[in-house]
């Protein structure tokens, strides 16, 4: 999943000051809930595979993205199982 801001994913038309109020923390991590959240159903339509309720969800990364797995888990519990943090600050 790519960071919003990041590659091609860009929820603004340019990068002007008052645009990037959208490149919080939070934004990030409801982004990556939402995700999860929709992820069931996308996969089934998309591949023809179910994620049930019984498979877990692990957040991972290292250096920032390892902050982005850890608050993930605290924020999002019921989304996440688990978190592993590599060379986080």
């Amino acid at each position: 999943m790519e960071h919003r801001y990041y590659g091609v994913s860009y929820p603004v038309n340019d990068m002007s000051g008052p645009n990037m109020r959208y490149l919080t923390v939070e934004n990030a991590l409801e982004d990556v809930a939402h995700f999860v959240r929709n992820a069931p159903e996308f996969v089934k339509a998309s591949i023809g595979l179910t994620i049930g309720p019984q498979n877990k969800w692990v957040a991972t990364g290292g250096s920032y993205s390892a902050n982005l797995a850890v608050w993930l888990r605290q924020q999002y519990p019921d989304l996440f199982y688990a978190a592993y943090a590599s060379s986080a600050p």
